[in-house]
């Protein structure tokens, strides 16, 4: 599941299904679909291809483990530091960051822009 329109088949007509250990995908509104990790939206799908993903300051195996597993992108961790890997290319990872449905980063979404 990496887009709106795979997790919106994942719900099958439901608002929230869990996914696995404290994580579930829920419905926000007619155009926003989130994997939420405990009380964070790891990674949050838009109707217009758009993801944006968040770690809420968890920096946590199981939040990068989400992100990359309900994700169109990889993170990953070297030294302490976090990366995105997107279409071969390496950027420093941001919370709240907006990537295209072409992997493209758009960068920083503010609160206000997630619902």
């Amino acid at each position: 599941m990496e887009n709106y329109n795979e997790a919106l088949d994942v719900l099958n007509g439901r608002n929230h299904r869990k996914l696995e250990n404290n994580t579930y995908l829920e419905k926000r509104d007619e155009n926003t679909i989130a994997v939420k990790l405990h009380g964070t939206d790891v990674v949050t799908y838009k109707k217009d291809g758009s993801v944006i993903l968040e770690t809420g300051g968890w920096y946590t195996v199981t939040t990068k483990d989400r992100i990359n597993k309900y994700s169109p992108v990889r993170v990953y961790q070297q030294k302490g530091e976090w990366f995105i890997k997107i279409n071969g290319e390496i950027e420093n990872f941001i919370d709240r960051v907006k990537v295209e449905l072409k992997g493209i980063v758009l960068g920083l979404v503010y609160p206000s822009e997630v619902n």
